[in-house]
């Protein structure tokens, strides 16, 4: 075949040295394209190739190289999914945004090609540092951007290797597969716990536990607690391969931008979600999400990194327990299928809210512990979009769903809870509503209490709590349920909800059943908190301006 007769001359032109000849071959516009894509073989040739090329210093054959690795490594998404963290990436620790968007090291003055400390910084703060880290205090003479390893893997692996405090004096020589000498440029673990959140937007506690459970042993092939350029270099399971296949994910993911809201755009996100994947492939050439594709998109809803990989497994295999209901004949979910009640986008919804639902009970645990109303305000905001099935709260946050920043007022904050009251109803009548009842009502309203009670006159915590309490509590309401989203309004629930008697009757008989409310001292003892709680709100500033909103918390 033409493919593997190109293989083998492009092979022979960079074993000879005739690299011009190489990226000839490499051409978008010569030979080698296979299906309207370059053609670099297997990926023990690719790498090979790409090794070569680093080994000869010739640039531009490495940049041919590595623009078209990333489109022919295998990459199974089902079986080895590419997510990054959506918050908790290790941030600049002088302006705190993510230090890999413009990474820096603190270099000098002894040694100018060696970081002077083991502390990164964002490029602009860097330029205004002055001489000494603002960590450590150590003094430096220069700020060095880190290597891109998508451009240059050779200064990137180098770079790594100069963090090293101790650099190995001697490397397994017991091991005849090793080719590690002593002296011998290696990576430890250390410095990669250090490079790797300057490289990639990486939580360096998901990483550090992902190295210990696995990921550290597949990049060390040798298992001789170093990674030589032999490990790095490795076809299939090399620091190399991972490190190409993160950046072009990440790249992938800037260039279509934010997703719109599952909820409010089901079928935009599943045109969107198409075209993360699959780039410039139009989405009807490929109607329907694969595995792989809807794997990933759970990961992102319910803000999960691949690098937790049991977590990971949780989910493929509940995924793939219920996707036989939903995909056709190809294995792919169509858009009916995705859209319709009881469709994959209700499952991804759900299944999200409960693992936001879960991390905000745990940060709710953890800020209560130690006081702290900042902490306890976020995983309050956190709490309500996950009542309201919403999963995490958006960092561009649409009208009446908004984060913890926006309700400036108390008819804002009215507004925003007359939504969340008719999602949670919804989301209470839905497949998910078992689960979400033992984890909303057994495990948070206790904490939502709890809250109050410490801090009763902190406006955002009581805000939020109060947005936490209405929902949990009208949203029992079957009638609130069926009151369209767009037209939820403090007047329209008040009268679907305590319209007559028999309404009043029903809700307090759904209340009283609350975990931890069932008997009668249980009951009692919500009443007078709930009570306690709602007339604080009465008292604050403003709260007369949605007059509904106050009455309904009396």
């Amino acid at each position: 075949p033409v493919s593997a007769s190109v293989r083998a001359a492009l092979e022979a032109a960079v074993e000879a040295g005739m690299c011009r000849l190489a990226c000839a071959l490499l051409g978008p516009a010569g030979a080698g394209l296979q299906d309207g894509r370059p053609c670099l073989g297997p990926p023990s040739s690719a790498v090979r190739t790409l090794q070569l090329a680093t080994e000869r210093g010739d640039g531009e054959l490495v940049r041919a190289v590595l623009q078209r690795m990333p489109l022919e490594l295998p990459r199974d998404a089902w079986e080895e999914p590419v997510v990054l963290p959506a918050c908790r990436a290790s941030e600049c620790p002088v302006c705190f945004q993510t230090l890999s968007d413009r990474p820096v090291a603190l270099c000098g003055p002894i040694s100018p090609e060696r970081p002077a400390c083991p502390h990164f910084v964002c490029r602009t703060c860097g330029e205004r540092l002055g001489v000494r880290c603002p960590l450590c205090r150590t003094r430096f003479s220069e700020v060095k951007p880190v290597p891109d390893p998508s451009e240059d893997p050779i200064a990137w692996f180098n770079f790594a290797a100069s963090c090293d405090a101790q650099p190995p004096a001697s490397v397994s020589s017991t091991s005849s597969t090793s080719t590690a000498q002593a002296g011998e440029t290696c990576l430890s673990r250390a410095s990669l716990e250090r490079v790797l959140p300057a490289t990639l937007p990486l939580d360096p506690q998901a990483l550090e536990a992902a190295l210990s459970a696995g990921l550290w042993s597949e990049w060390d092939t040798d298992r001789d607690g170093w990674i030589s350029k032999k490990d790095f270099f490795e076809p299939f399971h090399g620091l190399l391969r991972w490190l190409l296949v993160h950046l072009h994910e990440l790249k992938a993911l800037v260039r279509v931008g934010e997703p719109p809201e599952l909820e409010a755009s089901r079928e935009g996100w599943f045109v969107h979600a198409i075209d993360a994947t699959r780039g410039s492939t139009p989405a009807k050439a490929r109607p329907g999400l694969t595995r792989g594709e809807a794997l990933c998109a759970l990961l992102r809803l319910a803000g999960v990194t691949s690098l937790d990989r049991p977590a990971v497994d949780r989910f493929r295999d509940a995924l793939s327990e219920r996707w036989p209901r939903w995909a056709d004949e190809r294995g792919l979910v169509p858009l009916p299928n995705f859209v319709r009640e009881g469709g994959l986008a209700d499952y991804l919804l759900q299944e999200s809210s409960a693992a936001s639902a879960q991390r905000a009970l745990q940060q709710l645990r953890a800020a209560s512990a130690c006081g702290e109303a900042g902490g306890q305000v976020e995983a309050l905001a956190q709490l309500c979009h996950c009542a309201a099935g919403l999963g995490a709260p958006s960092p561009n946050p649409g009208p009446g769903v908004g984060g913890p920043c926006q309700s400036r007022t108390a008819a804002a904050a009215a507004g925003g809870t007359a939504v969340f009251v008719v999602c949670c109803a919804r989301y209470m009548r839905g497949r998910g509503a078992a689960k979400a009842e033992g984890l909303l009502y057994g495990e948070a309203l206790p904490l939502v209490l709890s809250a109050l009670d410490r801090h009763s006159r902190h406006p955002q915590v009581l805000c939020w709590a109060s947005r936490a309490l209405a929902a949990l509590a009208l949203g029992q309401s079957p009638l609130v349920a069926a009151v369209p989203v767009e037209e939820a309004a403090w007047p329209r629930l008040l009268q679907a909800a305590l319209g007559d008697a028999s309404q009043v009757a029903d809700l307090g008989r759904r209340l009283a059943s609350w975990p931890g409310a069932k008997s009668m001292q249980g009951r009692r003892a919500l009443a007078v908190r709930l009570a306690k709680v709602m007339g604080a709100l009465c008292m604050m500033p403003g709260a007369a301006v949605e007059r509904t909103f106050r009455d309904t918390m009396a």
